[in-house]
């Protein structure tokens, strides 16, 4: 035998090999699709409605499509459904460092409490001050994104489920007074992907909060994406309406009416959608802006320096299908339990020393400050937030809003400066013996006094 040959012949028992390895691979694949690809994947696919069934979007009495069941069918959802911004109601998920609460705002009472499922300092767990999940949707679902409190009832009820299933689910075991007729024909509140994965301004923020102020929560994401138009109110309905007996002419379920969509041959929808999401979908819930009577005009303030850049949220706060999305602080423990500490902004302006103490410079061309004429001492106990980020502290806080608290990015005629909740910032606060930024606000509510301790009525 020749050498040619005989590497030919170990060529081809590597060949062998290899492939074998690859055939026990892809035996033990998940069931959920992947492309391994930079490019962005075009998504003819089925709509499945919230039982599983796949949809005619002809027919006269379609039912909405299921985000569960449409993405979920090539998507891990019950990984993505413990995702940050989804897992606030389960006990089980980590509350992680402090955030902004949601602030439940009563003008006729004076009321502002500030809420968190995470049971955060300074906070108040809505669960004890006897506030459902179906009152927590309708209060501040405009800036909710599903999941959560939208789907709390049904893993109250599914005892030993941790996957929420569609919207005909019977919830009769659920958490009592949380209105289990209301849900039974609103559906659930699911994690909607095209909120934050539709392309840019093809999803409709507003129309999600119309739909979900008329309690028709299953409908909602067929609606704001623009699949359908939806006629009805489960609103309008009694708790004990009961659909199967509905007469023609008389009150029922919304009608959906899914409008011209792009189709191929084999009846399957064009999703215009993006895996990164438009800085856009973040900054529906992540706008903040300086308000009072001596904030300057909106258009006179600079852009954000990394999106004038060239950067998205995206390229920092990153995350994976388990959507636990990097926060960006200064020693953040990440979920998945890999090193993020490159993606804070010391970690990444800064970069990292050698072994022979040079410091490198940082990463994906961010310039390394040198602070020339600053002592030494500011930088071991400011944050980098402390200065740059928002407004610069001041001999007195400016007042500001945010979309949480205030409905940023729906539209109003509310423009007095002193709209509620009271917000103020920044307010530097000390945190792993660094000074970090904060925004501060002054709880107000009626309320019991049990002990030491007076706690919140439910403004209703």
């Amino acid at each position: 035998m020749t050498w040619n040959r005989i590497q030919l012949g170990l060529g081809i028992l590597l060949w062998a090999a290899l492939a074998g390895r690859g055939l026990e691979t892809r035996a033990a694949d998940s069931r959920f699709a992947k492309t391994h690809s930079r490019s962005q994947y075009v998504h003819w696919i089925d709509l499945y409605d919230a039982d599983g069934k796949r949809i005619n979007t002809t027919d006269a009495d379609a039912p909405p499509y299921s985000p569960v069941h449409t993405c979920g069918r090539c998507h891990d959802y019950d990984a993505i459904v413990h995702g940050y911004h989804f897992d606030a109601g389960d006990p089980r998920a980590d509350a992680g460092r402090p955030g902004e609460p949601w602030i439940w705002t009563d003008t006729r009472t004076g009321t502002q409490i500030p809420l968190s499922y995470r049971k955060w300092a300074g906070t108040y767990d809505p669960t004890t001050l006897g506030i459902t999940p179906w009152e927590f949707v309708l209060q501040f679902g405009r800036q909710l994104p599903g999941g959560g409190p939208g789907e709390r009832v049904v893993q109250m009820s599914a005892a030993g489920t941790s996957r929420p299933a569609g919207a005909t689910i019977a919830v009769a075991g659920s958490k009592a007074g949380d209105r289990p007729g209301r849900w039974r024909l609103a559906g659930l509140l699911n994690v909607d992907c095209m909120f934050c994965h539709a392309r840019e301004s093809a999803y409709d923020p507003e129309v999600w909060w119309e739909q979900i102020q008329k309690q028709n929560f299953a409908w909602a994401p067929a609606a704001a994406f623009g699949l359908a138009d939806i006629d009805g109110s489960v609103a309008s309905l009694p708790d004990d309406f009961d659909p199967a007996k509905a007469e023609e002419g008389h009150a029922t379920l919304p009608k959906t009416t899914y409008r011209p969509l792009p189709t191929n041959a084999q009846k399957k929808v064009f999703f215009d959608i993006v895996r990164k999401p438009s800085d856009k979908a973040c900054y529906y819930c992540h706008t903040t802006r300086v308000a009072g009577p001596h904030a300057s005009p909106d258009w006179t303030h600079d852009e954000d320096v990394h999106i004038r850049a060239g950067f998205r949220c995206g390229d920092c706060h990153r995350n994976g299908i388990d959507h636990q999305t990097v926060r960006g602080y200064e020693g953040e423990q990440h979920a998945s339990g890999l090193s993020v500490a490159t993606l804070s902004c010391r970690g990444c302006h800064m970069g990292e020393t050698s072994k022979v103490g040079d410091v490198l410079g940082g990463r994906m061309g961010a310039p390394k400050p040198e602070h020339r004429g600053l002592p030494p001492l500011h930088l071991e106990r400011l944050a980098c937030t402390a200065c740059h980020s928002g407004p610069r502290p001041a001999t007195q806080t400016a007042r500001l809003e945010t979309s949480m608290a205030h409905g940023l990015g729906l539209p109003t005629h509310a423009s007095s400066p002193f709209v509620p909740p009271s917000i103020v910032g920044p307010v530097l606060m000390r945190d792993q013996q660094m000074l970090f930024p904060y925004r501060a606000m002054w709880p107000a509510f009626w309320g019991m006094q049990a002990g030491q301790d007076i706690v919140p009525l439910d403004p209703e």
